[in-house]
């Protein structure tokens, strides 16, 4: 049976990019054999499938069964789904953290005996449980290739960046070699600082998701009970029965389900912390590759519109974002072009005619349309929201290799540049350039940003210089920790800041339905009825 439902699932085109998302997050954070990955995500597929099935029936049960209301249950059903999916992945990803806090709890004691580091991993690995037991294996087959110079990239399947900078302190002892300071191990300072930034992080979803607990719910229920509150009106006023399935009351309803689907995305996005690698679905890159007029279309765009593709093409790689400037406009056209079609033909099974129904579906067309750029801005300004966190993490691995004998400042940069998302752009542009401009490029880039703190790394660059790269970094260690505390404070208010929108926005479906699904018809027909009797 569950073969079945996953088969099913990956072939129909309206579930196959739910069941491919799936599927590929559970290969990243339990990598195992194919087989293991599918029944995960057959278990997935089922439970969220059932959910789905109870919330049809509740949207469907006291409705008549229509063209237009069949498409709108469709609809909250599938966001509800992608939400639940969203919502539980992190759920996993954070006790996976919680995981690799303890497995680095465990490295760590077996490191500080004979400081042998792969056998600490080993050690470790086999001790911890399946779950991250599996990624110390995979660690360490990277990290064996990595320093025999052969081997994939670790950065294309590690579940984070947390993971990403265990790897990365890792590789830097096995090429340089582990150094004291004060007679105390600079590698094992730096896996305190990360079990630190472990336990921020999963402290700080876990305190998010507490925030956000129930309000969900809050959004959602009251559209099962659009229907319900019809069927009490007409119950005890039956001339409304004219008023809910006029072409009016039908508008209203399809306004009021989609009022209430964008505030769920929205609650969704501030809920769910920013994943900087989504899984990108194929259906784009093929179109442009193999429809030659499709490509066409999308370059003449892109031609004619050449400024803003320019300035959405920089936002778009600022994010790491998973499609091209080409895929993301190809998506937004075929979005759009869906929304209308749908919206057309939803308008003119309720008695529309051709031009009201052509009117309201360029509306939702034009609605899609920019909400996939809307999108991009939100994630972009959650991710503004950890910039500091960002140039943590650049510390903590500067912290390690500084002290590094023949360690060079290009070869920091590359480090750093393996974890930079917000600074990618930055980074990037510095290694391409660093080759034929030499120091110069931290000034250029000194002068392209605002952010203080990328400022003052980039100071402490250019001091490099001239004192060197130890004692240019050499007050780093206490700045770090500022940062950490700011840090720190700034997302209980950034928590307590999104928990306020959140709620804020919850009330709005239910306020909304209230007034114009019940108050407002009976006052309406109230005055009717008493003009109509001459009073």
């Amino acid at each position: 049976m569950k073969n079945i439902v996953y088969r099913i699932s990956r072939k129909f085109f309206l579930t196959a990019g739910l069941t491919k998302k799936i599927q590929h997050r559970i290969s990243i954070f339990y990598p195992s054999t194919k087989y293991s990955i599918i029944k995960r995500t057959q278990n997935y597929l089922i439970k969220v499938y059932m959910a789905s099935l109870i919330a049809a029936a509740g949207l469907l049960a006291f409705a008549e069964i229509s063209v237009y209301y069949s498409f709108l249950a469709a609809m909250v059903v599938y966001v509800m789904a992608d939400a639940y999916i969203n919502t539980e992945l992190g759920r996993q990803e954070v006790k996976l953290l919680c995981m690799f806090e303890e497995f680095i709890s465990e490295v760590h004691f077996n490191y500080q005996f004979d400081e042998m580091l792969l056998e600490a991993i080993e050690k470790a690995s086999e001790k911890m449980p399946y779950e991250i037991g599996v990624h110390g294996e995979i660690l360490l087959t990277y990290l064996k290739s990595a320093y025999l110079g052969k081997g994939d990239d670790y950065r294309e399947i590690c579940p984070n960046k947390l993971f990403l900078t265990f790897y990365s302190l890792s590789f830097t002892v096995l090429t340089y070699g582990d150094k004291k300071i004060d007679g105390h191990s600079v590698y094992l300072s730096n896996l305190g600082y990360l079990k630190e930034d472990i336990n921020a992080e999963v402290l700080k979803r876990k305190k998010l998701y507490s925030q956000f607990m129930g309000l969900s719910t809050v959004i959602i229920l009251p559209v099962f009970f659009i229907k319900i509150i019809e069927w009490w009106s007409v119950s005890n006023m039956p001339d409304l029965d004219g008023y809910y399935k006029s072409l009016r009351g039908i508008v209203i309803t399809i306004l009021l389900v989609f009022i209430t689907i964008s505030i769920y995305k929205i609650i969704s996005m501030l809920k769910n912390p920013y994943n900087d690698r989504e899984y990108k679905s194929k259906w784009a890159k093929y179109m442009l590759d193999n429809i030659y007029w499709i490509n066409k279309s999308v370059l003449f765009i892109i031609k004619k519109t050449y400024k803003a593709a320019e300035r959405l093409n920089h936002i778009l790689k600022s994010l790491v974002y998973p499609y091209n400037i080409k895929e993301f406009i190809l998506r937004r056209l075929v979005f759009s072009i869906s929304a209308f079609l749908l919206s057309f033909a939803v308008c003119l099974s309720v008695g529309m005619g051709v031009l009201l129904s052509v009117m309201v579906s360029a509306v939702f067309g034009a609605i899609f349309y920019a909400s996939v750029y809307i999108k991009i801005i939100v994630k972009r300004q959650i991710m503004i929201m950890d910039s500091e966190a960002e140039i943590v993490r650049f510390q903590s691995v500067i912290l390690m290799l500084m002290h590094m004998d023949k360690i060079t400042v290009e070869e920091i940069l590359r480090q750093i540049s393996d974890f930079a998302v917000i600074f990618k752009e930055h980074t990037e542009r510095m290694i391409n350039k660093f080759s034929y401009l030499g120091m110069r490029v931290f000034e250029e880039e000194k002068e392209n940003t605002e952010f203080m703190p990328f400022k003052k790394l980039m100071d402490s660059f250019l001091a490099a210089d001239m004192l060197g790269i130890e004692k240019a970094f050499h007050g780093m260690e206490s700045e770090r920790r500022y940062y950490v505390e700011k840090h720190k404070q700034e997302n209980e208010d950034i928590i307590m800041k999104k928990s306020v929108i959140a709620k804020g926005l919850a009330f709005v479906p239910i306020c909304f339905i209230i007034m114009v699904k019940l108050i407002l018809p009976f006052v309406m027909e109230g005055m009717k009825q008493l003009s109509n009797t001459g009073l």
